[in-house]
């Protein structure tokens, strides 16, 4: 399978990152350890890589849903009932 690579510079990922957050915060969870307390489910690091991943998911889906509903073809048919 091949692979995409996005390679963002090292002084650039802090900015990234944080975007990513700002937009799409970090979901929580439950903390098991702390009963009522919660803890976020991921890295920030990891919640930006995870918000990359769902956009491409989303926009491939949007992507195939507008080409199958153009794909739709109807046609009246008049004859159905006289």
């Amino acid at each position: 399978m091949p692979d995409v690579t996005i390679t963002i510079p090292d002084e650039k990922l802090e900015r990234v990152v944080n975007a990513l957050i700002g937009l799409y915060p970090i979901p929580l969870i439950d903390d098991l350890e702390n009963e009522g307390e919660k803890i976020p489910e991921f890295a920030e690091n990891q919640w930006a890589k995870q918000c990359v991943i769902n956009f491409l998911k989303r926009s491939v889906a949007r992507y195939e849903q507008r080409e199958a509903k153009d794909a739709i073809v109807y046609n009246e048919d008049g004859t159905i009932v006289s």
